[in-house]
Formats: structure tokens, C-alpha cells, sequence
């Protein structure tokens, strides 16, 4: 993701103060409610009946996820052993739009396998659009049941966004379990009365652009034996997430487009309603953005279809957004490992507090950046690739965006000075000293200069999340390259990438293997820079 700091560096280098803030994290406590018993959101909906297995996870979870249409949104030299792939869950999903576009339906088909070594007494999801920080909407659970038998839903945390399923029987180590949902929300509207959002659940009457993140539960991940659930920090991002597989079909009014991850498999019309299918691939998450407004172009690079959504007055740079994001997907398909998706899609949206924000397959970029500033001349181009660089660095590669944001934040940023050193040469070097300089900026009295710091070392002093975690990460990077060299340093990227691909990777993964490329001690580097 991509904020905006006020550090002022020098004037030549002005353009890039707004490309590099970022977005926020998560805390706990519980309130009780009530069960809402509902009639179906859908009543004329069949869904596949709940199955249970003992054992064979990969039989249950991928027998549900309908394969084919996985397949289609993976380009075909891509597609995985699915039996390989470390998946717990699959999600079919059911979303009904308004037609106003601020409230929505929906519902969940969710198979989940245990693979945990312990029996689970419990099921946690989250709720991210109740927090006030971030999100600003809301996400209520009407109904749940786990394997047919009725479970009350209890939210809990200081903002909602946590919900609680207990179960009578355990679901044992390595059982299989259906979970479905029925479920409502509400969109905020507009973004000046929510000054902690970022728009990523938003309608926006002006430019009538409804965004949809994080719009359905989601299971929150399980590690050393606990359910990891926080309140929404309110820095930088929010959501830790495990890969898994998507089927989602929209019911929306005709003459809407949708934007989503993944690639349609199905669109039929019925009375005044379009009806789309979509499925994902192997994603983290699965974003909805819908208007009637975009315009959309395409271009194509390495057999990958690069689609830009566009909103009006910004159509002089639509062309210098999709080739900036080709020419980094090619960049980084060299250096890094291949992108494994037939598609990514750039969708021009009212955003505040982020100028970027990251999702599987699909990225958000706020529609202000589009007019052309002379001042600010790189400032697009450096943020679409930065974006571009989170499809490997968050989306393939999983990590705890909110205990070492560094992980992905500095990576992607390190990504998009290789973008500029490649693309754009001449602005390379003066991009770095800008990090150099907004670095130097940091009050060592306020905050650390340590990059390997959580998110909420930064609340009270937010200013300074941007030059840590981006600048010096960046520079951490650009330092170490320097002293393993270059084949070392690329070829243990390309390592800890296959390694840890669909897997949700630790600091030390990526450390580690750096120093078993290089076969050298680098214990001394790291504590320097502050990642161990």
C-alpha cells in the first residue's frame, strides 16, 4: 500500500512525498449478541448440501472449489498441483448489490479442514468493515451454521470486527466442516464524514464508485495454537489472511460493471439483473469494486491481460498506468518468479489516506493521481509499480502485515526502485537519495529507526511509519544487494519466492535465506538495519 507523509525533501525530488504512506493494523475484547434468526437473503438459492469428512482434507476442500473454473483464471503453465497447495478453506460466495449501491446481501459457503495438530473448540472470523478506522461500515452476521447444525455468532473485539462460532462437537485434527453464512452490509457514504477511512469501502456519489473490501467473513488465521484476532490498528494494513480458493457470483443492476480478482467464468441477465461468476485462483482475498462509470483498456505482457478501469479526466495517463504496470511485470516475472493469474486489473477509485492500495490480482489506485502535476511527474508510475510489486510481495508471498510490515511494505518498495533502475534510470538515483533523506528525518527520540517493528509501534507517531518501514526497508535492501551481489541476492529472492509461494512466510524465512544463498553470516547486518 501507498500513503502520504509530510516529510519535505528536496524540491527536484517533491514528487515522491506522497507515494510512500501506508495503511493500518488490529487489538481485543468481547460483546455479546444476540442471534438474528432472518428469512434467506436469497430464498431462491440452493447451495450444495453441508458435507463432513474425516481425513482427506484436499478430497473435501478442492472437491467444493469446482477446479475447472479455478483453473481458468491461471495462466495454463501455471496451475498448480492442487493437492500440494497448503489450503484450509474454500469460499463460495453469494453477493446481492441495491440498486443505489450502498447496501448488500450476501452469503458464504465456506469448507474449512482443520490442520491444526489440536482439536478446535471454536471458529473465529472477522468483520473488518465495522471498524471505524479504515472501513467505517458495517458487517452483520444473520445466520450461521457449522455442518448444518445452527451456531450462534457472537462479535467480539472493541470494534466488531471479531465473530466467535462455539461448537458443541469439536471439529477433531484434520476434519472437514461446512460453514454457511447469511449476512448484510452497508457501505460508508462518502469519505468526509469518515476522516480515519481510507475509501476502500466506500460509495462515492460524485464519481459513483462503490468498493467493496473485505465486504464477506473471513477466517482469521490460526498460529501457536491461538486464533490471531486484534482490534483494526488504524496504520497501515489490516488483514492477515491465508490463501485460499473462490467462487463468487454478483447479482447487480444492469449497465454496472464489476471489477473483481480472478476472471469471469459466467454472465447471464435476469429481469433488470445482471448475474456474474467469477473465480479466483488461488487468492488471500476477493475485493468488489462496481460502477457504471469505468472505462475500460487493455494491453498484454507475458501472456498476462492487464485491464484498467478508468474514471473520467484521467484518461491523458490510462496508457502510462497499464505500461508502467506492464513494464513491471516484466521486470519483476524476471527477477522474482512468474505471475501465475491470466489477469490484473488497475481500478481508478476515490481513495484518502492511501494513494495505493493492494489486493490478489487487483489493485486500487486513487483517481487523483491521474492529473498530471508537473511537480510531481514519476509520482503515478513509482506508485503502480510499488503496487504491482505486492502481487509478489503480500498477495504470492504471504506475512504478517501487522507484526512486520516491513516484510512486504519494504520489498515492494525495494521492487519499485528495480522498476525505476530498469525503466527509468535517471530518476533511480535520486529516488534513493529522497529515502536517504526522508530517513534522516526520523526523531530517534520519538521512534525507533528499526525497520522490523509492528504497526502499532507507529500510533502515536504515525508520521514517521512511511520513512521506517518504506525508506529505510527500501535502503535495507539496496544495502544488501550490495553486499552479497547481485546474482546471490536475486537468486535467494527467487528462493524465498518459490519456497514460500500461496504460504504465508515468517521474517526468517526470508533472512535465512539470504544467508544460506550467500553462505555467509549476516547476523551482524541485520541487527544493524533492525529486522532480528
Amino acid at each position: 500500500m501507498n500513503f502520504t507523509h509530510r516529510i519535505t525533501p528536496d524540491p527536484f525530488w517533491k514528487w515522491f512525498v506522497c507515494a510512500l504512506i501506508t495503511m493500518i493494523s488490529a487489538g481485543c475484547s468481547l460483546n455479546q449478541d444476540e442471534n438474528l434468526v432472518v428469512e434467506s437473503a436469497f430464498p431462491g438459492l440452493e447451495i450444495t448440501p453441508s458435507l463432513s469428512s474425516q481425513g482427506d482434507m484436499q478430497a473435501s476442500v478442492l472437491g467444493n472449489c469446482d477446479i475447472v473454473s479455478q483453473e481458468a483464471a491461471l495462466s495454463p503453465d501455471q496451475r498448480p498441483d492442487w493437492t500440494s497447495l497448503p489450503l484450509n478453506s474454500c469460499y463460495q460466495l453469494w453477493l446481492e448489490l441495491q440498486d443505489d449501491l450502498t447496501e448488500y446481501k450476501g452469503k458464504a459457503q465456506i469448507t474449512y479442514t482443520n490442520l491444526n495438530d489440536e482439536a478446535l473448540d471454536d471458529l473465529v472470523l472477522r468483520l473488518y468493515p465495522n471498524a471505524d478506522r479504515i472501513y467505517g461500515g458495517t458487517l452483520e452476521v444473520s445466520s450461521a451454521r457449522v455442518d448444518g447444525t445452527q451456531v450462534l455468532p457472537i462479535m467480539f473485539l472493541s470494534d466488531n470486527t471479531g465473530l466467535v462460532l462455539s461448537l458443541d462437537d469439536p471439529i477433531e485434527s484434520g476434519e472437514t466442516v461446512v460453514i454457511e453464512l447469511e449476512f448484510n452490509g452497508s457501505l460508508t457514504d462518502g469519505m468526509q464524514d469518515a476522516p480515519g477511512t481510507y475509501g476502500i469501502f466506500n460509495y462515492a456519489l460524485e464519481e459513483g464508485v462503490a468498493t467493496f473490501v473485505n465486504w464477506y467473513p473471513i477466517l482469521a488465521v490460526r498460529d501457536d495454537g491461538q486464533w490471531q484476532a486484534e482490534p483494526v490498528v488504524g496504520i497501515g494494513d489490516s488483514v492477515v489472511s491465508e490463501v485460499s480458493l473462490y467462487k463468487v457470483e454478483i447479482t447487480t443492476p444492469k449497465k454496472i460493471q464489476v471489477v473483481t480478482p480472478g476472471s469471469k467464468v459466467q454472465q447471464v441477465s435476469r429481469d433488470s439483473n445482471e448475474i456474474y461468476t467469477f473465480a479466483s485462483g488461488p487468492v488471500r482475498d476477493f475485493p468488489v469494486v462496481a460502477s457504471s462509470n469505468f472505462t475500460l483498456a487493455q494491453t498484454e505482457v507475458d501472456g498476462i491481460v492487464i485491464q484498467h478501469w478508468g474514471l473520467a479526466d484521467g484518461e491523458l495517463r490510462w496508457k502510462e498506468a497499464m505500461q508502467t504496470s506492464a513494464d513491471s511485470l516484466a521486470v519483476f516475472n524476471e527477477l522474482f518468479g512468474p505471475y501465475p493469474y491470466k489477469e490484473l486489473d488497475i481500478v481508478s477509485v476515490p481513495l484518502q489516506l492511501a494513494s495505493g492500495v493492494e489486493y490478489p490480482g487487483l489493485f486500487l489506485m486513487k483517481d487523483e493521481l491521474y492529473q498530471s502535476d508537473p511537480e510531481l511527474p514519476y509520482l503515478l508510475s513509482t506508485i503502480i509499480a510499488h503496487e504491482t510489486a505486492h502481487q509478489w510481495w503480500y498477495g504470492l508471498v504471504g506475512n504478517d502485515v501487522i507484526e512486520f510490515p516491513w516484510q512486504d511494505e519494504a520489498l515492494a518498495t525495494f521492487s519499485s526502485l528495480l522498476y525505476l533502475e530498469q525503466l527509468q534510470p535517471s530518476v533511480y538515483q535520486g529516488t534513493v537519495n529522497f529515502f536517504k533523506q526522508s530517513v534522516d528525518g526520523v526523531d530517534k527520540k520519538l521512534v525507533s529507526s528499526d525497520i522490523g517493528q509492528p504497526v502499532r509501534a507507529f500510533i502515536n507517531h504515525p508520521e514517521y511509519y512511511s520513512p521506517v518501514v518504506y525508506s529505510r526497508g527500501a535502503l535495507f535492501f539496496v544495502e544488501l544487494r550490495s553486499e552479497i551481489g547481485n546474482q546471490v541476492f536475486f537468486t535467494a529472492l527467487q528462493n524465498y519466492f518459490s519456497e514460500n509461494l500461496y504460504a504465508i512466510a515468517s521474517p526468517d524465512n526470508l533472512l535465512d535465506e539470504f544467508e544460506k544463498t550467500c553462505q555467509c553470516e549476516l547476523g551482524d547486518f541485520y541487527t544493524e538495519w533492525g529486522v532480528e
